[in-house]
């Protein structure tokens, strides 16, 4: 299992770091996902630290980006 997760600033470079959305952070979600298809993997992929929003949309954005990135993957 994967846990998908994206996050601005470091630890060892800002002295914290703040979590974000898949699209909003420092890392290539995308490019960790063609990685992820060039290895074989076959397992699950899991939205984790999801920054908190009003209600459930920030799970729900989360899923829905996910799923464009595979989209993407097979275009």
């Amino acid at each position: 299992m994967v846990h998908l997760r994206n996050v601005r600033g470091s630890l060892a470079t800002a002295g914290a770091f703040e979590e974000a959305l898949l699209d909003d952070g420092d890392m290539n979600v995308f490019k960790i996902v063609k990685e992820l298809q060039k290895v074989g993997f076959d397992g699950c992929i899991n939205a984790d630290h999801i920054p908190r929003l009003e209600g459930n949309v920030g799970l729900a954005y989360s899923v829905g980006y996910i799923k464009a990135l595979f989209a993407a993957l097979v275009a």
